[in-house]
This record gives structure tokens, C-alpha cells and sequence, in this order.
């Protein structure tokens, strides 16, 4: 059990939070909600041990471990994968360091001799000999295999990266777990996969998370920093939403309730306490007024830090009705060829979400249509009288490159009035002197609202958005999607947060390593089609994804076809039963060293019989 009593911070003459009061229990998930800037990420800082609170602490069992999921995987870019996960056990690593030091040296002192003992004694207490193999399997169980395991991070997609990052906080077993923002950058099996992990996982976790869908999945209660403290709601996010709402709404009622017993109690002595017939009832009055005083202090809340912005775009000037052609595009980075023949059109006030595992080119692509890279292959085409406006990935070095949030505005629209520019950052709430703040002193949420505004300026009929809303948190996110939900133009957008992609998307376009499978509907319709929420099973191959007549005319390659799609629905089924085994957080403690090796084989061979299928189906699908 780990317990905050009293926990107060303040920074500077600002206090974050005061005097909370929570208990975090075994076997429980604990989501942390908040606006941008409440604290959420400061307070996690203090129950890893980097930051001391103002007062109050933070108490946990003696022999407890707190893990903290890193996200400076560019720290680890030059280490060997392996590596970066044994670094998650800092004793055993420092252990191996110094040994590998002495090791190298020609002749051994006697402190050499004595200090290889001392390293040996560290190296067995953290299981040192057993170390790699665990790691490996680890790394195996996250989707990343012993073939890949040598090779730098810095080979690895961004999702990858956190798997591997995630790789190193478990493989040193904490008891609590404490996880910033953890789908930032995942795609939606990497999140599918982590969702099932914490659903089993045998300890204490607390999620600061900006996606709703995430929050309801894994979370048994939610901790909402709000009015300065944090008060705590039983059941998943949206339990959450309506219970937060009775609250406010009682504390509201209560208030109002002794604020009318206090008028009456206050008409008393105004009346009567300057009669000395009445004295004795007026000084009773006054002691039942400062009692109800008191009262009123625990229900009114004071300010609420969640302020919702107000994001809106122009209306804009009518595109014609192919805004953008994709035409076998291709591209290889490295040894690796990430778009393979690409193609498909986006036409006038199409919602695209673009969606698909990490490392199929998303973001590339993207860069691509916006000419921030060049392709291998093929061509794009913008359609006439075509505005476009880009929100990157990685949007904060652009946002650096000006002193003050003003000083971006203006650099973009050079023509907008002084009134425009505060009116824009206003309704993104930057008020007043906020709008000269130093761009590198602004939080991440703070960073996209400012290019959220500068686009909002605009006069862009065509949008395209790289994971907007990494950094928002859940108001800004519902706001952004109201803003697309709205705009008249067409939208372009990758994203893994799934409640995102439902509230905007009219037409889902899945890039996989197979194909392109271009879905018109919503979010919801393409689930019910594909039925891959969780992308347990393959990608479907190219064969059953292309829009083919329903009778073939060759009718013994029909019949090879159904024989393949059998073969592979099975072994997929054996995939997704094995991947449950796989995933259990006691794997390693029911199974032998020898099984879990026995386990990982079979895995490999069935994905490497379903890639042959696979092939076997594009043969047939090109002959047809």
C-alpha cells in the first residue's frame, strides 16, 4: 500500500496541490486526470523521488520498488537494445560496467581482485546471469525479436522505442508503476498490447493519460486533480465524468443551502443584537453562524483549474473535389522499404485518419504530401485552389524558433493586426501578458496550442495533423475535435487515440505492410468490418482487402484461395492463443527457462507460415 497524506508543492508563489489524501492499493489501476499544467506529471516526479513536496509525504512498504516509464528514449539512441534494458536494473548495470572496466585492464591489482569480487557478489544478487535471457524474452514477449535485439535503438520506430523503454522498467519488477502519458507515440497494437499487460499486472499502477479510451480500459479508479487537491472517483473515466458532476452539483447545492440559513441567522442579529432582552439569543446566533461559515469552506471548491479552450478554423475558400492524389509512393529508409506503391485520393471535406502499426511510413507519408520529404517513387498531386496547413509530430523546435508565443504568430501572418494575434491566442488561453511568455519555459500542451492558433489564422482548406493531440490534455482533445467535427474543409490525420479518431473520422485509410485497405465510414464501421480493435490477429493480406468481384472466374484458384484463408484464419487463432500465453504478467514464474524458449519458437513459426500464406495470396491476388 502506498499512501500521500498531506501532500502539498508549490513552485515559486504558485501552489499546484495541497494537503491530499490518497491511498493507492495493491492490485489497482489509478488513472490521473488533469488539465495542462495542474501537476499530474510534477506530482508523478514526486512519488518517483525526484522532486520533494512543500510538506506532507509519501509513504510505501520498505522493500517496495517504484518504476517510472522514461520517454527520453533519445538518451538511449546509441545503446544496443538489449542494453537499454538491463540498464533498467541500475545496481546490476553499474556492476557489469565496472567489471568490464577491470576486465580490460592488462594487470590486476589487488583492489582490482577485491573489487571484481564485490561486482560478482552484486552481479548474482540482481540474478546478473540470468539477466540477458530475461531481458530478452521480455523484449521478445513487446514484439521486438532476438534478431533485432543487438542492433542500436536509434534502428527502431518511435513506438518501439517506448516498447523498449517499458521493457526497462519492468524488467525490475516495481511494485508500483507510474506511467506519464504512456500511449504518447504508440500505435494501436502497441496500446491494445499495454492495456492488457496492466489489466493483469499484480501491483499498483497510476496512468496519467490524455486518452479516454485508454483510461476506461485499464482503470479500476481515477484521481482527479482538480481545485488544487486530488479527490478520488471509483470505476473507469466515464463512472468518473458523471460522478465528478453530482459532486460539483451537491457542493453547489450545499453552499447555496447554508448561504440561506446564513442570511436568516444574520437578519437575527441585525435585528435584535442590540437588545439586551435579546442578547443571549444574538450571541448564540453568532456561534451558529461561524459554525455554518466553517461548513461552507469544505463544499465551495474555489477555481477550477480545467478551463477548456476554444478552437475553431476559418472558413475556408472551396478546393476543387480531388484536394489530393497519392500515387504509388515508395520509400526506403535505410535498408528498409517502409511505403511500397502507396496510392489513394482524398477528396473535398473528407475526414481522413490514416491509421496502422508503427514503422509502415504514417509520418513519412505526411512529410511526403507536405514536401518535407521527397519519395523513392510515384507522385503527388494537390488539387486546385488548395490551402494547406501541416501540424507536425514534432512540433516543438518549430515553436522554439520564436521568443514568445506573439513572436510565432506573427512571424506566420505577418499582416495580422496586434487584436487578431491576442484574439488567437486568447481563445487558446494565452491571456494578457501570457502571450510574451518565453516559448522554452511552455509546457508540451502549451507548445501545440500555439500552433494550433497560428493555424486557426489561416485560410487552409486542407489540414493535416501528426498526432495532435500527444500533448493535450482531455479538454483541449474534445475541443480540437469539435473544431474538425466542424471545419468545411478536408482533414488529413494519423493518430493512435482511438476516441479522437471516432469523434472526427468519416473514412478510415489503414496503410499495413501488406497494402492499403481504404475504408469509407466511421471509426466504429471500420471496427465492425475489420473486427481489429486489438490487432491480436495479422494484418489481413492484400488478397482480402481489395475491392474484388464476389465470383472469380477461375474457379480452382478461388478454391486455392479459400484453402489459404482457412489455413490462415487457423493460424492466426493458434497466434492469438499462444500471444495470451505470452502475455501473462507470471509467464516467466509458471514456465521453465526451457518452455518459455519452447513458446517463443513456436511463435516465430507461426508468424513466419502465416507471412508464407500471406505470400501465396498476393501471388493469386496479382494473377486475378
Amino acid at each position: 500500500m502506498f499512501s500521500l497524506s498531506n501532500l502539498s508543492l508549490s513552485i515559486g508563489d504558485r501552489s499546484l496541490f495541497k494537503d491530499v489524501n490518497v491511498t493507492l492499493n495493491p492490485n489497482r489501476n489509478y488513472g490521473l486526470v488533469g488539465s495542462n499544467g495542474s501537476g499530474k506529471s510534477t506530482l508523478i516526479k514526486v512519488l518517483a523521488g525526484q522532486i520533494e513536496p512543500s510538506s506532507g509525504c509519501f509513504a510505501k512498504p520498505k522493500e517496495a520498488k517504484i518504476g517510472i516509464l522514461r520517454q527520453d528514449y533519445y538518451f538511449f539512441e546509441s545503446f544496443k537494445i538489449l542494453d537499454v534494458v538491463l540498464f533498467g536494473r541500475k545496481e546490476l548495470w553499474k556492476a557489469f560496467e565496472k567489471k568490464n572496466k577491470i576486465l580490460e585492464k592488462e594487470d590486476f591489482s589487488n583492489e582490482d581482485l577485491d573489487s571484481l569480487d564485490e561486482c560478482e557478489m552484486l552481479i548474482e544478487k540482481n540474478g546478473g546471469y540470468e539477466a540477458e535471457s530475461e531481458a530478452a524474452l521480455l523484449l521478445e514477449g513487446l514484439g521486438i525479436p532476438a534478431s533485432k535485439q543487438e542492433n542500436l535503438l536509434s534502428s527502431l520506430s518511435g513506438g518501439y522505442k517506448i516498447r523498449v523503454l517499458l521493457a526497462q522498467l519492468l524488467f525490475d519488477h516495481p511494485n508500483l508503476l507510474l506511467l506519464d502519458e504512456p500511449t504518447n507515440y504508440l500505435d494501436i497494437v502497441s496500446i491494445a498490447w499495454l492495456e492488457e499487460y496492466l489489466k493483469k499486472f499484480e501491483g499498483t499502477t497510476l496512468i496519467c493519460s490524455h486518452d479516454r479510451m485508454f483510461l476506461n480500459k485499464t482503470c479500476d479508479y481515477i484521481l482527479d486533480l482538480d481545485f488544487q487537491t486530488i479527490k478520488s472517483y471509483k470505476g473507469d473515466f466515464e463512472s468518473f465524468l458523471e460522478q465528478k458532476q453530482e459532486y460539483l452539483k451537491k457542493s453547489s447545492e450545499a453552499v447555496e443551502g447554508i448561504e440561506e440559513k446564513e442570511k436568516h441567522l444574520q437578519n437575527f442579529i441585525d435585528r435584535f443584537g442590540s437588545k439586551a432582552s435579546k442578547a443571549s439569543q444574538a450571541q448564540s446566533k453568532s456561534k451558529a453562524l461561524e459554525k455554518l461559515q466553517n461548513e461552507k469552506n469544505e463544499f465551495i471548491l474555489g477555481s477550477s483549474s480545467r478551463v477548456r479552450p476554444h478552437f475553431s478554423f476559418k472558413k475556408p475558400q472551396r478546393s476543387g473535389q480531388i484536394c489530393l492524389q497519392v500515387k504509388s509512393i515508395s520509400k526506403t529508409l535505410g535498408d528498409r522499404k517502409i511505403l511500397d506503391q502507396v496510392s489513394f485520393e482524398v477528396e473535398r471535406e473528407d475526414k481522413v485518419a490514416i491509421v496502422g502499426p508503427n514503422g509502415v511510413g504514417k509520418s513519412t507519408l505526411l512529410e511526403i504530401i507536405v514536401s518535407k520529404k521527397t519519395s523513392d517513387e510515384g507522385e503527388i498531386k494537390l488539387g486546385s485552389n488548395l490551402s494547406v496547413g501541416y501540424f507536425p509530430q514534432h512540433f516543438e523546435k518549430i515553436v522554439l524558433e520564436a521568443q514568445t508565443p506573439y513572436e510565432f504568430i506573427t512571424n506566420f501572418h505577418p499582416i495580422a493586426t496586434e487584436q487578431q494575434v491576442r484574439g488567437a491566442l486568447g481563445s487558446h488561453l494565452f491571456h494578457k501578458e501570457e502571450v510574451f511568455k518565453k516559448t522554452k519555459d511552455l509546457s508540451g500542451g502549451e507548445k501545440a496550442r500555439v500552433l494550433l492558433a497560428s493555424l486557426s489564422l489561416g485560410h487552409h482548406n486542407f489540414l493535416i495533423f501528426d498526432e495532435p493531440t500527444n500533448h493535450l490534455d482531455l479538454e483541449a482533445c474534445d475541443a480540437l475535435s469539435e473544431a474538425i467535427s466542424e471545419f468545411e474543409g478536408s482533414v488529413v490525420v494519423v493518430s493512435h487515440n482511438r476516441f479522437f479518431i471516432e469523434s472526427i473520422a468519416t473514412r478510415i485509410i489503414e496503410i499495413t505492410p501488406s497494402g492499403v485497405f481504404d475504408f469509407k465510414g466511421s471509426y466504429k464501421e471500420y471496427l465492425d468490418k475489420r473486427g481489429t480493435d486489438f490487432f491480436f490477429k495479422q494484418n489481413k493480406p492484400q488478397a482480402q482487402i481489395k475491392n474484388t468481384p464476389a465470383e472469380k472466374k477461375d474457379s480452382s484458384s478461388d478454391k486455392k484461395v479459400k484453402e489459404l484463408e482457412r489455413s490462415c484464419l487457423l493460424a492466426e487463432q493458434q497466434l492469438h492463443d499462444l500471444l495470451k500465453i505470452l502475455e501473462d504478467p507470471l509467464f516467466y514464474e509458471k514456465f521453465s527457462r526451457d518452455k518459455q524458449v519452447e513458446f517463443f519458437k513456436n511463435k516465430t513459426q507461426i508468424e513466419q507460415k502465416i507471412e508464407l500464406i500471406y505470400q501465396s495470396l498476393d501471388q493469386l491476388s496479382k494473377k486475378n
